[in-house]
């Protein structure tokens, strides 16, 4: 294989989800233009933020339903879905530390993506506790420290150290953001803006999700 090959092939699986989305985003269009918007009650009952709408939210539950037809059918308990999409997020963390973050960008969204299926899936088999919810956020801290953790290792003698030590930082004010939010009485109108303030940002936050076992 060409040096020219080995360079844009981990671009492939990039370019075709890249198209999927964006095929999948013209075809929702016209389908919500004719019929009207499909929306998706569940995630637009959690409010707007301050750069994702209704309209955005419900275009991506409907492009990932294969996906959560797969995992409903699967199966596997809510818990389960956390701890994969934790395992993932540990992947994604150990392929950057390697230096291959084609592999580790792709395990990271795939985590990201299980992440909003566990509470979903609890729901829908009415298996709801608060015992899942704390289990579902404390696995999502280290998802999350696993990717930032692995960049930290291999920019260990680089300026980009500076930065992923601050999204650590970052990481761990989503939480207080949002408690901070909702004890001054912005709960309910500006609370979910302000965290999603902070994870467009660039610091991801775990889902809110209540799962159980």
């Amino acid at each position: 294989m060409t040096s020219s090959a080995d360079r844009w092939l981990p671009l492939a699986p990039a370019a075709v989800v890249s198209l999927y989305f964006f095929v999948g985003f013209l075809v929702f269009s016209v389908r919500s233009l004719i019929w009207g918007v499909r929306h998706d009650r569940e995630l637009e009952a959690r409010g707007k933020s301050i750069l994702i709408g209704n309209f955005l939210k419900s275009y991506f539950s409907w492009m990932v339903r294969p996906l959560w037809r797969l995992v409903l059918a699967s199966g596997i308990s809510p818990n389960g879905i956390t701890v994969v999409a934790m395992l993932a997020g540990g992947a994604a963390g150990l392929s950057v530390a390697c230096g291959r973050f084609a592999l580790g960008g792709w395990l990271f969204v795939l985590s990201g993506i299980l992440d909003t299926f566990d509470g979903r899936l609890a729901r829908a088999k009415h298996r709801v506790t608060t015992m899942g919810a704390a289990f579902d956020s404390l696995l999502d801290r280290y998802a999350d420290g696993a990717m930032l953790i692995g960049l930290e290792y291999y920019f260990r003698s680089s300026w980009v150290l500076i930065p992923a030590l601050a999204a650590i930082f970052g990481t761990s004010m989503v939480s207080y953001v949002r408690a901070k939010a909702e004890s001054v009485g912005v709960a309910g109108v500006g609370a979910d803006d302000v965290v999603g303030a902070v994870e467009a940002a660039g610091f991801p936050a775990g889902s809110d999700a209540v799962v159980g076992g």
